[in-house]
């Protein structure tokens, strides 16, 4: 507990006052960057199709047949 609380007095004194002076607390980035790496992007889910989607309403439907406390 005690190094919590000397970590949050370091952080008044040292960010949060020098904001309030209208100081800085992002620290200078001298590198200049010539190249931008694309990020990937994500997969799309495939869709199911209708022979997938008839399977599963049957599995669903009688699964609610056999367990009708669910539908409430």
């Amino acid at each position: 507990m005690e190094k919590f609380l000397e970590k949050i007095q370091i952080d008044l004194e040292e960010k949060i006052l020098a904001c309030i002076n209208g100081g800085d607390i992002i620290k200078p980035f001298d590198s200049v960057y010539e190249k931008v790496r694309e990020t990937p992007r994500k997969q799309k889910i495939a869709k199911i199709s209708t022979n997938e989607k008839s399977i599963y309403e049957k599995v669903i439907k009688q699964f609610l047949l056999e367990n009708p406390n669910l539908l409430d």
